[in-house]
């Protein structure tokens, strides 16, 4: 099952790239080639983990159409991706955090807490699954393997 925000994100994928270059095509007309230089021409616009998620919808859709029979061969064979570099790990220093913390309440100051203390983007503290509990008496918030005891999460319990 797809997600409603994955869903989400490849229809405005679709849409905004896929359709503008390989709408007017027909099926049979998409050569590797034609394909490769998309990939790089992406690649001066986009960073190489938003051309690694264009090119599965394309990849995907031509294995279909071969699958129903509408093209001979899938053209998205041996098609070079380009290989996403380490992203720079970015530390709040405490006056950004204490900065940060000025205009919340106790609760969101408590969220924020939470989120730097164990590295959760806000998509997941959203949504938390079974691995995401907090032990207000311990003052402990366990997320998936990640245990914080902060100094700020105890000032909230």
């Amino acid at each position: 099952m797809i997600e409603d925000s994955t869903r989400k994100a490849d229809h405005h994928r679709v849409i905004c790239r896929l359709k503008p270059k390989w709408g007017t095509y027909l099926l049979d007309e998409i050569s590797q080639a034609e394909i490769q230089e998309w990939i790089v021409e992406l690649q001066t616009t986009r960073a190489a983990t938003t051309v690694q998620k264009y090119y599965p919808l394309l990849s995907n859709s031509m294995r279909l159409a071969q699958k129903a029979g509408l093209i001979q061969e899938n053209p998205c064979v041996d098609i070079v991706l380009p290989k996403p570099g380490p992203s720079p790990e970015r530390h709040l220093e405490e006056d950004e955090i204490a900065a940060l913390r000025v205009p919340l309440d106790t609760l969101d100051a408590l969220i924020v807490d939470i989120l730097l203390g164990t590295g959760m983007r806000v998509g997941e503290a959203q949504g938390p699954r079974k691995e995401f509990s907090v032990q207000p008496n311990a003052r402990i918030a366990n997320v998936g393997r990640a245990q914080i005891t902060t100094h700020q999460l105890a000032q909230h319990i």
